[in-house]
């Protein structure tokens, strides 16, 4: 009777939590791994906001993907943002720059071999929320 009285509680627990929609991102099919970012959440009459470190930091100490120059980074929301509300910056020294998103889900990488930090936003009718990854273009 413990154990259910305990998993009940957990599942109610689970079921209240305010998240943002999760992104993935892929190149070439190959996962990126993703780091949640800064947001605000309002959902069932409950809110939540969270604030992280900037991008650079919260990939710092992380092995970024290997990917290949001028590949196609393609991102995809479990929840559709709003229209026109998906955006990207490439991180360099904490200073962000916009990067174009062609057809609200692909960011072109470079050509040029590094390791780039990237950020991608969006907002829904329930709140915004960012998104960190970094990749290695070799």
């Amino acid at each position: 009777m413990k154990k259910l009285l305990i998993s009940l509680a957990l599942l109610l627990i689970t079921a209240c939590e305010v998240k943002p929609p999760q992104l993935t991102a892929k190149v070439n099919k190959e996962p990126i791994k993703v780091y949640q970012g800064s947001y605000c959440w309002n959902e069932n009459g409950r809110g939540e906001c969270a604030d992280t470190a900037l991008p650079e930091e919260m990939v710092k100490g992380n092995v970024p993907t290997v990917v290949s120059k001028a590949s196609e980074l393609k991102v995809h929301f479990d929840y559709e943002p709003k229209k026109g509300s998906v955006g990207a910056n490439i991180w360099t020294n904490g200073e962000a720059k916009d990067q174009k998103i062609v057809n609200s889900d692909t960011i072109i990488l470079p050509r040029k071999p590094g390791i780039y930090v990237y950020s991608v936003h969006a907002n829904w009718e329930e709140g915004d929320s960012s998104y960190a990854l970094q990749v290695e273009v070799k």
